[in-house]
């Protein structure tokens, strides 16, 4: 799989910021890292608890468990490759369950703007929710320096 990564990365390269990353071969190297230090804690954090598997449409938490979500390059990124319908119900549900849901970045994959963005303002704020966006001072892909950060 990481190939088939690094090799998007490498044909979009103009896509990206690289003075965090140095090249796609650091970007790749840094992120295995990162893996692999979450796949030898998995087995004893899921014994623990600290891992749940579950489906963002239907999260096995009581409401208002935690303080906050975060979608990190997954909800917004993939608007075309995922309906109106699918963003509404994840947002919604994490927000069941958290009283603040942070979504980074807001654009989509090849930088354009998200494509649910607007109608998602609208109908969170029809069902109570405030929908607002922060300039964070992270940018990887070129443009996506900000989050969606709704609130009940």
């Amino acid at each position: 799989m990481a190939p088939v990564i690094i090799k998007g990365v490498e044909e979009n390269r103009t896509d990206f910021v690289w003075d965090r990353f140095k090249s796609p071969e650091v970007l790749l190297q840094q992120r295995m890292a990162a893996m692999e230090h979450f796949l030898k804690d998995f087995e004893q954090g899921k014994g623990q608890g600290r891992y749940v598997s579950a489906e963002a449409q239907c999260i096995p938490f009581p409401d208002d468990t935690f303080d906050l979500a975060l979608s990190s390059h997954f909800l917004l990124l993939y608007g075309k490759q995922f309906s109106y319908e699918d963003h509404f119900t994840s947002i919604t549900e994490l927000l069941r369950v958290s009283r603040e849901l942070r979504i980074f970045p807001v654009l989509e994959l090849g930088n354009a703007p998200s494509r649910h963005l607007e109608r998602l303002a609208t109908e969170l704020a029809e069902a109570g929710y405030n929908l607002h966006i922060e300039t964070v001072n992270y940018e990887f892909q070129v443009g996506a320096n900000q989050m969606a950060v709704i609130r009940r």
